[in-house]
């Protein structure tokens, strides 16, 4: 198993597959670091939509900040205070962060477009039967 799991790395070694082969263009991708996950994502998202003649639409989220401060040194209680404005310079930075920075692996932007393949990789709509690791397409 070892023998063919390493077969099948990526390399620019002659007689050896790439993820620059055509046919290995829209195939699942294991990676070591997340932060190439995201890299990998971005430029085959960007690679689809212009190679169908589309445009991505960019899906941003709704940030809000919550400061918790403590009452006073002795309580163990605090109170959450939601700060309603976040200024652009971060609300910009926050959006173009990779998922890889965030603890729970959530985009700022989601950049989709039709017919993009996707895989979930979390299961939060178990209602659907949606499973992790199920390939899909972007339907609209």
């Amino acid at each position: 198993m070892k023998q063919f799991l390493q077969s099948c790395i990526s390399s620019k070694l002659p007689n050896r597959p790439t993820v620059t082969n055509s046919d290995l263009k829209n195939i699942p991708i294991i990676t070591a670091k997340d932060i190439h996950k995201d890299e990998i994502n971005r430029v085959g998202a960007s690679r689809f939509a212009h190679k169908t003649g589309q445009t991505l639409a960019h899906f941003y989220s709704d940030n809000s900040l919550k400061v918790k401060e403590n009452l006073d040194a002795k309580s163990t209680c605090s109170k959450t205070l939601n700060i309603k404005e976040i200024s652009d310079d971060i609300q910009h930075n926050l959006w173009h962060q990779p998922p890889s920075t965030t603890d729970k692996q959530i985009a700022g932007k989601l950049s989709l477009c039709y017919k993009l393949p996707v895989m979930i990789c979390h299961n939060f709509a178990t209602e659907l039967c949606i499973t992790r690791g199920q390939e899909s397409y972007v339907h609209s």
